[in-house]
């Protein structure tokens, strides 16, 4: 498959997902016959809202296997796995991306076509939380009080609504992302969609 079909292909799977045709989504990325290590997060993301948890873990593993830097895919797989009651897995996939946080406030995916920031009380909210699903009272708080020394904004309370639950020791909300998926370039699409238009002009 040429990066040409592939860029198509990916586009056609974003436009899909745009409209919420999870499905038709899915099958376009899928469809990719070497997928890249976003293309592989998609494939996770939409796994994860479809409730197919051992396939959403599976194409986050391919994801972290192609870019291992890639905060965000360890974040997920993280969800993924706690929702699929893997706790102790899920402590440890918090815990290797606040690691490639890199002690940053947030990191902005929107350069590498993901409209999202992943900010770092973000992922140590969810430390804590598998800290405490497992019963480790101390380190879950440990960790919320590291969250509260990252926070970005003032709305970022749900920190101080889990550091009041563990101190009665009591479980919290799992936080999630919004659906947002890698994106190809628009102006990479725009070339192809030129191309497109004067292959049909001849």
């Amino acid at each position: 498959m040429s990066l040409t079909d592939t860029i198509r292909q990916w586009d056609e799977g974003i436009s899909a997902a745009d409209r919420q045709e999870w499905v038709t989504a899915l099958d376009w990325f899928t469809g990719i016959l070497e997928p890249t290590s976003k293309i592989c997060y998609n494939i996770g993301c939409l796994r994860l809202l479809l409730e197919e948890l051992n396939q959403a873990e599976k194409a986050f593993d391919k994801s972290i296997c192609r870019d291992e830097h890639l905060a965000v895919a360890f974040f997920q797989r993280g969800i993924t796995l706690y929702k699929n009651e893997k706790y102790d897995e899920a402590l440890r996939d918090f815990i290797e991306a606040f690691n490639r946080m890199r002690g940053n406030q947030l990191i902005d995916y929107n350069q590498l076509g993901l409209r999202y920031k992943l900010c770092t009380c973000q992922v140590l909210h969810n430390v804590a939380l598998a800290y405490a699903t497992i019963k480790k009272w101390n380190e879950a708080e440990e960790a919320l009080k590291k969250a509260l020394t990252f926070k970005t904004e003032a709305k970022s309370n749900f920190v101080d609504q889990a550091l009041e639950a563990v101190l009665k020791q009591e479980l919290f909300q799992l936080l999630q992302l919004p659906t947002e998926l890698f994106r190809p370039k628009r102006k990479i699409v725009a070339q192809l969609e030129k191309q497109d238009f004067l292959g049909e002009a001849k």
